[in-house]
């Protein structure tokens, strides 16, 4: 099925001048998680982005899906993320709303906190993951 959509054009995932190169995320977090961890070496990690937007009716959000959702469910939270788009009570909000078995994990760190290995953080956020993909896969 082809849905009506529009694609922008290539930008910076992250950039150091919000004002000169404007970039997709503009959090300072993102931009040493990207930097940091994407421009090392071997990643192959390309600073850019591009999006599709599905025209959708206005009534639509993506957490209607969630009662459809067919599969056990783990949510890592960060209670004090940073990034506009990661709202505490939204989640909790669609959280509650899935109807399969889920589990909810909650991190301190911000957004990008659990991506930093080694700290105690990852270990919680990747410990939580084993225990999840054991509990469901076996």
């Amino acid at each position: 099925m082809d849905l009506p959509h529009t694609v922008s054009e290539q930008m910076p995932i992250v950039s150091s001048d919000q004002i000169g190169t404007p970039s997709a995320l503009t959090e300072l977090t993102a931009y040493r998680w990207f930097i940091e961890y994407g421009g090392r070496f071997g990643t192959n990690w390309k600073n850019v982005v591009s999006f599709s937007n599905i025209e959708t009716p206005e009534t639509f959000h993506i957490g209607q899906c969630a009662p459809h959702l067919k599969a056990p469910i783990l949510m890592v939270v960060a209670a004090n993320d940073e990034m506009s788009g990661a709202n505490t009570d939204v989640t909790k909000t669609i959280f509650d709303m899935i109807t399969q078995p889920k589990e909810w994990v909650d991190i301190d760190g911000g957004h990008f906190g659990l991506l930093y290995y080694p700290s105690p953080i990852f270990e919680k956020s990747s410990n939580a993951q084993i225990d999840f993909l054991k509990k469901y896969l076996d």
